[in-house]
């Protein structure tokens, strides 16, 4: 996914998929996205070279409540 601002709202970070790259967290919380993952701070995996978060753990992280009834990927038919 491009980003041509620098800054995303917390709207548009919960339409996002699960599991989320270093840039749009880093561009979430106005912060470089350098060492964003090694911390421990975020629930995040390294897959080879790339990094990968777990984009509840942002929004937990950020006092945001997660209501699992409107994630479209929790619904079950």
């Amino acid at each position: 996914m491009k980003f041509k601002e620098k800054r995303i709202g917390v709207d548009d970070f919960r339409s996002m998929p699960d599991i989320v790259d270093p840039l749009p967290v880093a561009y979430l919380l106005g912060i470089s996205d350098r060492r964003l993952c090694q911390n421990g701070t975020f629930k995040a995996v390294k897959c080879g070279k790339l990094w990968r978060i777990n984009r509840d753990s942002v929004l937990s992280y950020i006092g945001v409540t997660i209501d699992r009834t409107e994630c479209p990927s929790t619904k079950i038919n």
